[in-house]
């Protein structure tokens, strides 16, 4: 992933055969100024871009992807069950399965290949207790232009 800083929401990947695990501790620092009721709270909309992240790192195992770039593009379907604070070890989970996640071809614009890697059924949990549930995320694959 290129995030670095604030915006790398990912310590830990796993893949296996049945799911994609990403992993991240969430720190006072990721939540200074966002607070609910006097409590700092991690921002839903980076629950959202970890997910994206944990797909990212799903695409970048397959070598076709490795030389191209991803953009997150959309979110399907957010519920929001808990809020998430400092100390809290957040689990995204992307189930694998025969079509999840999948990836298809979209288009063809001048001198670009642009293919879509779509994770479903997404959710993240603390200590396996529910804390958002994802129906879908669209990351968007395009070839890196090559420099004259």
């Amino acid at each position: 992933l290129p995030h670095r800083g604030r915006m790398l929401l990912l310590e830990e990947v796993v893949i296996t055969d049945k799911k994609v695990i990403g992993r991240f501790e969430v720190t006072e620092e990721v939540c200074q100024g966002h607070e609910f009721n006097g409590q700092l709270i991690f921002r839903g909309v980076d629950m959202i871009e970890m997910a994206a992240q944990t797909l990212g790192c799903w695409a970048y195992q397959h070598p076709e992807f490795q030389k191209k770039l991803a953009f997150f593009r959309s979110v399907q379907g957010v519920k929001f069950k808990d809020k998430v604070i400092p100390g809290n070890d957040l689990v995204i989970e992307i189930p694998v399965g025969e079509n999840n996640p999948r990836i298809e071809i979209s288009g063809r614009p001048p001198d670009r290949l642009i293919q879509r890697i779509i994770g479903e059924n997404i959710t993240a949990s603390v200590d396996k207790k529910l804390k958002v549930e994802i129906s879908a995320i669209e990351l968007i694959i395009i070839d890196i232009p090559q420099q004259a």
